[in-house]
């Protein structure tokens, strides 16, 4: 489902304020589902990037944001649904903080962002 910034935001705004109606969360389901090719080719790029950087050794998972979660900062936050930005995250597992250090810096910075919060957590994220 495509919809523009303006639309978007308007959903975010009702989300945030009011009790949501079936037709709003069926609407942020629908846009936030286009995100899953998304993480599935990340997925796969960072898998095949991994494999040949650390070959067994790395485990991957990646996940979607709930719609929950997203109504839940719309809500705590006071920001728009287009200033969000992590709705879709990779994580590569490896045994070592060397081997995670080697890895990042694999990784092609135009094409990732990527937060480190191993020493300062946020947010509930801590690596």
């Amino acid at each position: 489902m495509t919809l523009s910034r303006t639309q978007l935001d308007r959903l975010g705004q009702r989300l945030a304020t009011t009790t949501p109606t079936e037709d709003d969360l069926r609407e942020l389901t629908a846009y936030e589902a286009g995100f899953e090719s998304a993480l599935e080719q990340t997925t796969a790029e960072v898998r095949e990037l991994a494999v040949s950087q650390l070959g067994t050794d790395a485990l991957l998972s990646g996940r979607t944001k709930q719609v929950r979660s997203i109504i839940a900062k719309l809500q705590r936050e006071s920001v728009r649904r287009t200033q969000i930005q992590d709705i879709v995250g990779c994580r590569v597992i490896v045994p070592h903080t060397e081997i995670q250090n080697q890895f990042v810096t694999k990784l092609p910075a135009h094409l990732w962002r990527i937060n480190d919060f191993r020493e300062e957590p946020h947010n509930g994220y801590w690596a």
